[in-house]
């Protein structure tokens, strides 16, 4: 979407983040205030403008917090968030570091590597 279009504050109140001033946010026809917190949570993701990357390589920042990930899985993220070209075309590939706060990727290339984590 385009700037200032909504895409922010839509994620945001799908996650709850807060409520709407005025009128309210149905999902599948039900009150979102009917959902519970933990099940949006588990649903909706938002990656914002500046996302945060970690000093390490690509396969790492896409694998944080997942114990036993594999190859095919890192692969098939990177793939889902559009990620995966710009990865192969770099010379190490998904072992190439980002650098400290992902300062070695475009903005463009941080919050795909942002998504697909």
């Amino acid at each position: 979407g385009l700037n200032g279009s909504g895409k922010s504050t839509c994620a945001g109140l799908l996650e709850r983040f807060y409520e709407p001033g005025a009128g309210e946010v149905l999902l599948d026809g039900v009150p979102l205030r009917d959902y519970e917190h933990r099940y949006l949570h588990r649903q909706v993701a938002l990656v914002g403008q500046e996302p945060v990357l970690f000093s390490g390589t690509i396969r790492d920042n896409i694998a944080f917090g997942l114990e036993g990930c594999g190859e095919e899985e890192v692969r098939a993220a990177a793939a889902a968030a559009g990620a995966l070209g710009f990865i192969l075309a770099l010379d190490r590939g998904f072992e190439s570091d980002v650098g400290e706060k992902g300062g070695q990727l475009s903005a463009g290339e941080k919050q795909r590597i942002a998504i697909a984590r």
